[in-house]
């Protein structure tokens, strides 16, 4: 079943190299959507595809959603530009804390996360249901605004001084 979306929809996978988010960007190609990646190697898929260097953030930016496993500095790079993302934690990650990751931030309504195992029977659902309920994805980059300015230093120090004074 080909899910229709609007062809200037950009689907950004980090890690699109790895043998995990190679195989999840093929099949996402195969259904029709554009898709654009980083990493360190280069794969077989038609997609763009840059390394990281200095226009990585621009090449983000460019992302409607971004489809990414659940490292700690992917997702916080994710937040700070604002860009929805599809966690699909790695299973085999130490004391599961790539659920955890994804977890901190689905329980504030910034992303959503597939298990790896249920990817391919879930993920056309997901999809069909951001792309066709805007709000939805537009509610997630709100939330990541707002989940950034809250966590700012300006704001994370205001708050350490207001508890340093009360004692």
């Amino acid at each position: 079943m080909k899910i229709e979306i609007a062809k200037t929809e950009i689907i950004h996978f980090v890690g699109i190299g790895g043998i995990g988010m190679s195989g999840l960007a093929s099949i996402m190609k195969g259904k029709g959507f554009k898709v654009q990646g980083s990493d360190i190697s280069k794969n077989n898929i038609e997609n763009v595809i840059f390394d990281f260097e200095k226009n990585l953030i621009d090449k983000i930016r460019e992302s409607d959603l971004c489809i990414t496993r659940a490292g700690a500095s992917s997702l916080a790079e994710l937040s700070i530009l604002q860009i929805p993302f599809i966690a699909i934690p790695l299973p085999t990650s130490k004391d599961d804390h790539q659920f955890e990751n994804a977890n901190f931030y689905k329980k504030k309504e910034c992303c959503w996360i597939i298990e790896q195992d249920f990817f391919e029977e879930e993920i056309e659902q997901v999809l069909r249901n951001i792309f066709q309920n805007k709000s939805d994805l537009m509610s997630k980059k709100e939330n990541l605004k707002k989940l950034n300015y809250q966590n700012t230093w300006i704001n994370v120090n205001q708050k350490l001084l207001n508890i340093i004074n009360e004692n």
